[in-house]
């Protein structure tokens, strides 16, 4: 399987995925340590506290990096890609191809509309391979409907 992106100039934005990192580097606060025997307690309780603090802060910074590259390559729009061809899937394929045979198929264009559906359908129907299945139907008109009975086939 092959991954392709239809707009790879955001891929550049994964460079920002470094940003929650340098914050964090950059925000590391450098205290100065005084020492007061009576403070002893309340430091052991704060080791404690501090170590689940640390847990979540790591966690924390992880996500919002995991959240700004999930970003870029969700712009970059990822193409993925199975094989080669129009049906490039493992089983056979079914295709229906519904022909739209009303007038506005003439009005559209150079009134050859019909003409090109065609020819698009015989070149879907041409890339079928062995064990595959088509069906074609022509779009009837409502007041055609009621005029012909419904066939069974």
């Amino acid at each position: 399987m092959s991954v392709s992106f239809l707009y790879p100039a955001f891929l550049f934005g994964l460079a920002a995925a470094s940003l929650p990192i340098l914050i964090h580097l950059l925000n590391r606060r450098r205290l100065k340590r005084i020492r007061f025997p009576a403070v002893r307690f309340i430091l052991l309780s704060q080791k404690r506290i501090s170590r689940s603090y640390r847990l979540r802060h790591w966690l924390l910074l992880a996500l919002r990096t995991l959240a700004v590259i999930c970003l870029a390559l969700l712009l970059a729009n990822p193409i993925f890609q199975s094989g080669a061809g129009l049906f490039a899937g493992s089983g056979p394929v079914s295709l229906v191809l519904i022909l739209d045979n009303s007038l506005s198929m003439k009005w559209a264009g150079d009134g050859n509309g019909f003409k090109q559906a065609k020819d698009a359908a015989r070149l879907l129907i041409s890339a079928l391979n062995d064990g595959d299945r088509a069906a074609r139907q022509r779009n009837v008109s409502p007041q055609s409907a009621k005029r012909r009975p419904a066939q069974r086939t």
